[in-house]
């Protein structure tokens, strides 16, 4: 005969099991806070422990290291689909590609990547097709493409801008209306 202890046990390990596995087969499954400010890469290391196993976040993410060179990588928040408020990246000296943000599809107001001054590529944005606010590429002094963005589809204003080492813009073939479109002082842009 089992004891009760090991039946509630099992019963809680099937319990967890499911919900894993439903996660997926459920669709969008909300993340349990809605603004979120990541400083440190354990911070970022830990989202899905520290927020739920989740693919839309309601309100705003920002990832902004508080020491130099901390954030080296967003492989924490793999598997986020929608951020409803504003996405912003910004001053992280060790981050080098935005490797994590592939699932990213939709941003519900603005997009900043700004002040990375290490970043080099934002390839892993290419299944990101929706900017409702501005999408601002900004004194990421490393970055050398706009590879990863030309998949949008929607998209309110677009600005790059001092980012020195810039020598390509992709095409947007799929962009079907913006209402601004700003790209100066990119040094290496002819």
């Amino acid at each position: 005969m089992k004891s009760q202890g090991s039946m509630l046990s099992a019963r809680k390990i099937l319990i967890l099991v499911t919900l894993i596995f439903s996660h997926s087969a459920l669709g969008n499954v909300n993340c349990d806070k809605e603004n979120v400010i990541l400083k440190t890469q354990s911070e970022i290391d830990s989202f899905q422990l520290d927020y739920g196993i989740c693919d839309v976040l309601l309100g705003s993410l920002t990832v902004r290291e508080s020491v130099d060179n901390d954030i080296k990588d967003l492989l924490g928040l793999t598997g986020l689909k929608i951020i409803k408020g504003n996405l912003v990246i910004e001053s992280n000296d060790g981050l080098k590609s935005l490797k994590g943000l592939e699932s990213l599809v939709t941003i519900g107001s603005n997009l900043t990547i700004s002040s990375n001054s290490n970043l080099s590529d934002i390839s892993f944005l290419s299944n990101l097709i929706r900017v409702t606010g501005t999408l601002l590429i900004d004194s990421n002094d490393a970055l050398i493409s706009s590879e990863g963005i030309e998949n949008l589809k929607q998209l309110g204003k677009l600005q790059i801008r001092n980012n020195d080492e810039l020598d390509e813009i992709s095409p947007f073939s799929n962009l079907y209306g913006i209402v601004e479109l700003d790209i100066y002082n990119n040094d290496a842009l002819s």
